[in-house]
């Protein structure tokens, strides 16, 4: 089962101090869990990435996906969301994910990545 998502946000913002930047804020409902605040983002470390909500008591994340199937599931199903809205994911760093079916299936397309213009900066 994929998780839904819902709420997405692009974020206008710049990259941060490590280099990686978060591309859209989302909701997710998955196995009877609501998590408010995920992020798409791109890592210089790790390519595509799909962050938890941040704890309200630090700048660590609340929650932490821990299984590889279901992480993926999330990356899978927030790529979709993102490109479904105009968001756009450079080849490269679908194929650095192990991706590369993103962009055989045209949801990847040769440019860098780019957010439609929106009237706010995200959350």
């Amino acid at each position: 089962m994929r998780p839904k998502i819902s709420g997405l946000t692009f974020n206008q913002g710049t990259p941060r101090r490590d280099g990686s930047r978060v591309l859209c804020y989302f909701d997710a409902e998955h196995a009877g869990l609501r998590l408010h605040g995920c992020a798409l983002a791109v890592s210089p470390r790790n390519g595509l990435v799909v962050w938890g909500p941040r704890s309200e008591i630090g700048p660590r994340r609340g929650v932490s996906i821990i299984d590889d199937g279901l992480r993926s599931r999330f990356l899978d199903a927030a790529c979709e969301a993102f490109r479904a809205l105009g968001g756009v994911i450079p080849p490269d760093v679908a194929r650095a994910t192990g991706r590369d079916g993103l962009a055989a299936a045209g949801r990847v397309v040769a440019a860098p990545v780019t957010m439609p213009d929106t009237d706010g900066e995200g959350r």
